[in-house]
């Protein structure tokens, strides 16, 4: 009865993979930027790396009203966005190296810019806080909302 049930299985297997198109098998396991994507799996990648941004931006907005009011940690901030700046590089780069379908050049670019510009923001938001420029939180936050709203308007191109 066990080897019935493995026979079965392997037969099932067999069967299911027979049906895969072979472009969907050529992508299992090989490097994004490898391999041509459609213009729908460039847009969930585009889509997921610009939230994660979005969100990193998020939690400084808040931190940073918090730390100007003196309700946060000032090392504490310090070291959140240091992190943060390095996943917003991962970000970058995770869209940077993929394989652009064509027609979406100008979407790509502009999507890596507003990543750029949002990190870059972070970076000075990072200067302030390391110089215990609290009065120009409020400006940064500023920025960094105004990057978060350029971010948004790029989901779902």
């Amino acid at each position: 009865m066990k080897k019935a049930i493995i026979l079965l299985l392997v037969i099932c297997l067999v069967s299911v993979s027979a049906c895969i198109p072979g472009n969907v098998v050529e992508r299992i396991g090989a490097p994004l930027g490898d391999v041509a994507l459609t213009s729908i799996e460039y847009n969930i990648i585009m889509g997921r790396e610009g939230t994660a941004i979005m969100n990193l931006l998020e939690t400084h907005m808040s931190n940073g009203r918090s730390v100007a009011r003196g309700e946060y940690p000032l090392d504490r901030e310090i070291g959140n966005v240091a992190y943060s700046i390095a996943k917003a590089d991962e970000a970058i780069t995770a869209v940077a190296i993929l394989h652009i379908p064509e027609g979406m050049e100008d979407t790509a670019a502009e999507m890596i810019r507003r990543m750029h510009n949002a990190r870059n923001s972070l970076e000075l938001y990072q200067t302030d806080l390391l110089n215990n420029n609290l009065e120009a939180i409020g400006g940064r936050v500023n920025l960094m909302r105004g990057d978060f709203t350029a971010l948004s308007g790029m989901q779902n191109p």
